[in-house]
């Protein structure tokens, strides 16, 4: 199973790493200038922080880890152990 895992991340890394050759080599470049500067949004970092928040205030035993990565399959979903 961990030779499936590897070889599906090197195949993955090689084909983003081929794609962006791909796309230096035949896309097309455009040159732009910058005309004006805003702040960033702080609404964004607000909802950031708000969703990050429990995994520095609780401890990982009681994550509920189908929230928080919820695109893994449940054998691959273990507690980490420190």
């Amino acid at each position: 199973m961990t030779f499936v895992l590897i070889g599906s991340c090197i195949f993955l890394t090689s084909l983003c790493l081929g794609l962006l050759l791909y796309a230096q080599k035949n896309l097309e470049r455009s040159n732009f200038s910058i005309t004006s500067v805003e702040a960033a949004d702080r609404e964004n970092a607000t909802f950031l922080l708000l969703y990050l928040l429990p995994l520095f205030t609780t401890s990982f035993e009681a994550l509920n880890w189908d929230l928080w990565i919820p695109a893994m399959p449940p054998k691959f979903k273990t507690l980490p152990t420190f």
